[in-house]
């Protein structure tokens, strides 16, 4: 099956655009006719649609696909109720939404939901088990963007949900984990910290700086990352080669020798678009 440059499926699409019950029973019993062994990404589907701000009609009803016609691909039930709590977190009124969408699931009669029941339970009392406040909803925002910090402000309610809002919506969270040099990560972070002190006008263009730096250091470091791969690949094989003469029994103990954790750290820095400042690279 071939996935859209968004990495998305035809079923997909179809909840999430609402076609036709019979189109849609149409297009999965094609898809397990033609591909019966293959497994469908239900997160993946999942964060798309709450990344999306979807409603929780069309995000149940894929629920309810999975439940009904895939009965035997496992979903994480952990992850799901952690993408829905960032879905929630993107409604106006987080509380009332948050009720609302459990009872929903607690009141569905024609799927059982007691996992995703059991783990939505274990967020609220991890993260607001008594207070509905603003202070919880800050604390909650905080816990959901990890590992990025500082960005709440303490002169503007709104400001730090926009900012929040456009952390979530742009996956930023999750990005900067995807970043293995340090150095740009720290660049992020300071800033997403300085949205918080600077004039609100001003917000907007620092979101676009956050996210033009993002697209430049991810775009890095997957070149950084490939030429990683082919240093080490051409360490293994010169010392397999010239040193172990391309014995078959030593062939695991070259890679192990051929000095790839010493010399790729130190190489990568010069490959880098600051080349001319020592950039530590976490090695993988």
């Amino acid at each position: 099956i071939t996935k859209d440059e968004w990495g998305c499926l035809p079923i997909l699409y179809a909840v999430w655009l609402n076609v036709p019950p019979d189109i849609l029973k149409h297009l999965i019993l094609s898809q397990k006719s033609h591909f019966p062994e293959y497994n469908l990404s239900w997160e993946s589907m999942i964060e798309t649609l709450c990344r999306a701000e979807a409603p929780l009609d069309t995000i149940q009803m894929l629920f309810d696909l999975q439940q009904t016609y895939f009965p035997d691909q496992n979903m994480d039930w952990k992850k799901v109720a952690h993408l829905l709590t960032i879905r929630i977190s993107l409604s106006l009124d987080f509380f009332d939404t948050w009720q609302i969408w459990r009872r929903a699931f607690r009141s569905s009669q024609n799927h059982d939901y007691h996992e995703l029941i059991q783990e939505l339970d274990e967020v609220q009392i991890r993260c607001f088990p008594y207070q509905t406040d603003d202070t919880t909803l800050q604390h909650l925002y905080g816990n959901l963007s990890q590992p990025l910090i500082g960005w709440l402000r303490s002169d503007s309610k709104y400001e730090s949900i926009k900012t929040y809002r456009y952390l979530i919506k742009c996956s930023l969270p999750q990005r900067f984990n995807g970043i293995g040099v340090r150095k740009w990560r720290a660049d992020i972070a300071t800033l997403v910290e300085e949205s918080s002190t600077i004039f609100s006008p001003r917000i907007p263009r620092q979101f676009d700086e956050i996210h033009t730096r993002m697209i430049l250091y991810e775009r890095e470091y997957n070149s950084l990352t490939i030429a990683a791969e082919l240093l080490e690949l051409t360490l293994w094989s010169w010392t397999w080669g010239v040193i172990a003469g391309r014995n078959p029994n030593l062939k695991v103990q070259s890679r192990l020798q051929c000095g790839a954790g010493v010399i790729i750290p130190n190489v990568l820095p010069y490959l880098t678009c600051e080349c001319k400042e020592k950039t530590t690279m976490r090695y993988f």
